[in-house]
């Protein structure tokens, strides 16, 4: 009977001993940080560039956190002088990315070094920015309106006419002489006329001149008449003649 029993309960502990363990869930935790998004300006094209051209602008975004971190993508385009000619959002942040923008015309794109900058901003408001440079190329345009001295008689002198001259480049100009008693209408003046002539009759080169002083200069997006007085010699024969008169500008 001991012998039962004792066997009884071996068998009890046994199954005691085998029964499933009690198990507890415990939590974990772990705080990632926020780390600024990264944006390089890789190029930017053409450089130079002339007044209305689009300038495209490439870089690369990347960001710690995953790109998708990242929610504004801002440019802003400065004038030489610093101020700022253009600012906006590129819509799609991607890497690589592009932008384009297209330069003022004229006049109202000056010649000199331009800024772009990009910035990126992430979704914890950390930024990264980057900075590059180009350059506009200088121009030098005119636009001349035609001149008439009207209806003279022969024998007339100091009759005036004009030239409206606009300066529809990027940078102040002059038109040149190297003689210290104004212009002598020699081939390498900034101002030079031709003989006025109707068939075969001639009204010479000389009989014109030009009051316009050398130094005077007329600045980008400026006009100015430049006034000269034709001596008609007694004997021409009457008719309309014709003539050319040569602007060329140089830069001061």
């Amino acid at each position: 009977m001991k012998g039962i029993l004792a066997i009884l309960m071996a068998g009890i502990m046994i199954a005691a001993m085998i029964a499933p363990a009690m198990s507890e869930d415990a939590s974990t935790s772990v705080s990632v940080g926020n780390d600024a998004p990264d944006v390089v300006i890789t190029s930017i094209a053409p450089d130079p560039a002339d007044p209305g051209d689009t300038v495209t602008v490439n870089g690369t975004l990347s960001d710690p956190n995953g790109i998708g971190d990242v929610n504004e993508l801002t440019y802003d385009v400065k004038y030489p002088n610093g101020t700022t000619c253009e600012s906006g959002s590129i819509l799609s942040i991607v890497s690589p990315w592009s932008l384009n923008f297209d330069l003022p015309a004229g006049v109202s794109a000056p010649s000199g070094t331009w800024n772009v900058s990009v910035t990126a901003t992430d979704m914890g408001s950390a930024t990264d920015t980057d900075a590059s440079t180009f350059e506009v190329s200088t121009v030098i345009a005119i636009t001349v309106g035609d001149m008439s001295y009207g209806s003279v008689n022969a024998g007339s002198n100091g009759n005036p006419g004009s030239h409206n001259v606009e300066n529809t480049g990027t940078v102040a100009i002059v038109f040149g002489e190297s003689s210290t008693t104004g212009y002598d209408n020699d081939a390498d003046d900034g101002i030079s006329w031709a003989d006025m002539t109707f068939g075969t009759n001639t009204i010479a080169d000389s009989h014109i001149i030009t009051n316009w002083v050398v130094s005077t200069q007329i600045v980008a997006g400026a006009s100015a008449d430049v006034n000269f007085e034709l001596d008609v010699p007694a004997g021409t024969l009457s008719g309309t003649y014709a003539g050319t008169t040569t602007f060329t500008p140089t830069v001061v």
